[in-house]
């Protein structure tokens, strides 16, 4: 989302990685960021914009930081899922 980026980032930390899409985690909150913001554009007084900067972008920015972690992906090297196969194997072991 160059949008967040070019108007939001200010620390890399806050920035959306390019392989956004690879991550699920990412990909599913930012439409619901982008339609809040929408909303608070579109309000006629400054209370749910004021909640969109308070609350909506930090707290998207710290969950995305603390679920990608130190990977790679900041850095725009994409690096995959590290828990893949422990989540595989435990759906091999799973009974059916």
């Amino acid at each position: 989302m160059a949008w967040i980026n070019h108007e939001y980032a200010w620390r890399p930390v806050q920035m959306v990685p390019a392989c956004w899409p690879r991550h699920a985690h990412i990909a599913r909150e930012l439409p619901v960021l982008a339609v809040l913001r929408w909303e608070a554009e579109s309000a006629a007084g400054p209370q749910l914009m004021e909640e969109w900067n308070r609350y909506a972008f930090p707290m998207f920015c710290e969950r995305m930081a603390q679920r990608l972690g130190e990977s790679t992906c900041r850095t725009g090297r994409h690096q995959d899922w590290p828990a893949e196969s422990r989540y595989t194997a435990s759906l091999d072991a799973s009974p059916r």
